[in-house]
């Protein structure tokens, strides 16, 4: 029986499909599969296959994230066998950039791509995907963000999110996110890249945007407020 596979479990509970609950097609991307998937969403947003996305720990542009992550230095050492110096990296990634701009979300907006109704994720604190490259991608949807998020995010109208296409929400893990380099330094690893997708609050709105296609308020009363990424 294909319901009783492990694949069709959501939190080691089996999921029950009711007889008048529409079928619906979303994506889900998380990390580097919300960076690429964003795109593609976008690109199908006019062919009504897809009902919605979910973009989980994601951000652009690509260069700004891959930079200021703590899986860089292994990417580095291997740019270092052709390259001279870091600022010849950097200028690398620059040129790179220039190119992956016509396949990332915000070149493509910019472009004209209109996009489809979306939920955007992610962990302040988080030292793979940095979060100020989730809230570039947020800005580059004209997304919104409740008035209970835990921080306010510059660019985005503070509106209720029934009333756009486009929401995102942020855990803060106040013990990562207060220890974040503020300079070129490179970052500690910590765990807020893996556990905001198994956050109590990111599931619960995950779930309500399957089931509905609407934004679910996590944050009201601190509920995206933890002291660590201990998960």
């Amino acid at each position: 029986d294909l319901l009783k596979m492990d694949f069709m479990k959501f939190n080691e509970n089996s999921i029950m499909l009711e007889e008048d609950t529409p079928l619906r097609y979303l994506f889900h991307g998380i990390s580097q599969g919300g960076i690429l998937g964003s795109a593609y969403t976008s690109l199908l947003s006019s062919s009504g296959l897809l009902d919605g996305a979910i973009i989980t720990s994601s951000g652009t542009p690509f260069s700004l994230i891959m930079s200021r992550s703590t899986i860089f230095p292994m990417y580095q050492e291997l740019l270092l066998m052709s390259l001279h110096h870091n600022r010849h990296i950097r200028i690398f990634l620059s040129f790179v950039q220039m190119i992956f701009d016509s396949i990332e979300v915000g070149g493509l907006i910019e472009a004209g791509q209109p996009t489809m109704k979306t939920l955007i994720q992610a962990g302040l604190g988080d030292a793979v995907v940095t979060s100020y490259s989730t809230e570039n991608m947020a800005r580059a949807y004209s997304a919104s963000s409740f008035q209970s998020n835990p921080r306010e995010i510059f660019g985005l109208n503070p509106l209720e999110p029934t009333e756009t296409t486009s929401c995102i929400t942020e855990i803060l893990y106040e013990e990562e996110y207060t220890t974040l380099s503020k300079t070129n330094v490179a970052l500690e690893t910590n765990n807020v890249h893996h556990c905001t997708r198994l956050d109590s609050a990111v599931t619960s709105q995950f779930i309500e945007f399957i089931n509905t296609v609407s934004f679910l308020d996590v944050c009201v009363n601190g509920g995206c407020i933890r002291d660590n990424s201990n998960c």
